[in-house]
């Protein structure tokens, strides 16, 4: 348990990181924060406001659950939000695109089963939509179902070979499965030499290899000395070696 919510956890930083993510983007223009009491009619003047609330019109009824949910999945209220997104789809069913970001709400939340059968659904609105597959294969890689992430990645990036989020999730799971080489070339069709090497760091530092991270962070200063994230990258390697050399000091 302690090792997944670590792969969740540090999965989430990678989306901070590197390209290589989630990014079904909000489903709506970001709107001012409704004024109004949930429930209530938009439409009411202030004079109404002590009177019997009238029921809000279907489309206005989604806007505003999609803006509270928008609020609360930005306060890292995931949970409820995924109840006000639901809310909105229960009246507008065939929006795809709330459809899909249901989907990444779900992997955020760690419910992987969710997440695909939603993410079903949207594929079933949005056949073609590639930013879909690139999730789902994602989905398999935070529940660490790497073989199947490598298998579904691997057919998005052949036949989308411009998108970088498809080929940094691959070399993700690549890397996990210790396929470094692959996932080195996986990287590079994603980002530039020196980057890739930062992401194959990343990967050891989650698998706690702080010598295979030192290493990756070392060559990416190689190809580009300045690199600002590979100097940080060493210093929290180091970093992250002392308190680990501390903690079994006390632990003995």
């Amino acid at each position: 348990m302690i090792m997944q919510a670590t792969r969740i956890s540090l999965a989430a930083l990678a989306l901070g990181w590197m390209s290589g993510c989630q990014t079904a983007g909000k489903v709506t223009n970001t709107a001012a924060k409704p004024k109004i009491t949930q429930g209530s009619s938009v439409l009411a003047g202030t004079a109404a406001k002590n009177s019997t609330p009238k029921p809000l019109p279907p489309g206005e009824t989604v806007s505003l659950a999609i803006q509270v949910g928008q609020r609360l999945e930005n306060d890292g209220h995931l949970r409820e939000a995924a109840v006000q997104y639901d809310r909105a789809l229960a009246i507008e069913p065939n929006r795809a695109k709330l459809v899909h970001h249901l989907g990444v709400v779900y992997d955020r939340l760690g419910e992987y089963n969710a997440a695909r059968e939603v993410y079903a659904k949207a594929k079933a609105l949005k056949p073609n939509n590639v930013d879909i597959d690139i999730d789902i294969a994602f989905s398999y890689y935070l529940s660490g179902e790497y073989d199947e992430s490598i298998r579904l990645g691997q057919a998005v990036a052949a036949s989308h070979p411009d998108k970088v989020r498809a080929w940094n999730n691959l070399g993700l799971a690549m890397a996990q499965k210790g396929r470094v080489d692959d996932a080195r070339e996986a990287f590079s069709r994603g980002s530039s030499p020196s980057q890739a090497e930062c992401n194959l760091a990343f990967v050891f530092l989650t698998k706690g290899d702080f010598e295979g991270a030192k290493q990756s962070y070392q060559k990416a200063l190689i190809i580009e000395p300045d690199m600002a994230a590979a100097r940080a990258g060493l210093e929290k390697v180091k970093n992250a070696r002392g308190n680990e050399i501390m903690s079994a000091q006390a632990g003995s």
